[in-house]
């Protein structure tokens, strides 16, 4: 008499087929040769799956991109040809009159000694407005003195000031240089 498997050796025999033959499936490559022309539709294709790579050059057509809606920013194509020009805009209004008449100006300060500090002041001349300034040391000296520019701001609308002051005391005659940009502003 031949004995039959139990119940729980049955069921183990077929889980067992079951994982085997499920890993064979699993290692089987399909190619292009496995898939019948014009069977694949696009749900059949991951979304976001192909790439540039994937399409052969100039096989698209204008009619298979998606139109934006006016106003969004999207990849651009190569350029249609020139439309017609538009019709002229109304005229804008006038600009802000721009700067004119620049000049620049140098006003040397003294007394050309070593008391220190010293302050200079240059001023634009009449109807021009100050544009920038700024200044430095004269001296006669082969190396510089011990002499610094402690302050240079605007002091008004078209004056200009320098301060000049010795670091360690010096026998060295100095004098500090204004230097001013003037300009007619509109």
């Amino acid at each position: 008499m031949t004995r039959m498997p139990s119940a729980a050796t049955t069921i183990a025999l077929i889980a067992l087929f079951v994982a085997s033959a499920g890993t064979a499936v699993a290692g089987i490559v399909i190619t292009g040769a496995n898939v019948k022309n014009g069977s694949l539709a696009g749900i059949d294709v991951r979304n976001g799956s192909l790439t540039t790579l994937d399409v052969k050059n100039r096989s698209l057509l204008p009619l298979d991109f998606k139109r934006l809606p006016a106003g969004v920013a999207g990849p651009t194509g190569p350029a249609g040809p020139q439309g017609p020009a538009g019709q002229a805009g109304t005229q804008g209004p006038p600009g802000a009159p721009g700067v004119s008449g620049w000049e620049r100006k140098f006003a040397i300060v003294g007394p050309f000694d070593s008391s220190s500090p010293k302050t200079g002041e240059a001023s634009c001349p009449a109807g021009k407005k100050l544009l920038g300034g700024g200044g430095r040391l004269h001296h006669l000296q082969a190396v510089p003195p011990p002499v610094a520019i402690q302050e240079s701001y605007a002091v008004d609308e078209d004056t200009w000031r320098v301060v000049g002051a010795e670091m360690s005391a010096t026998a060295v005659n100095w004098e500090p240089v204004v230097v001013i940009v003037c300009g007619n502003v509109g």
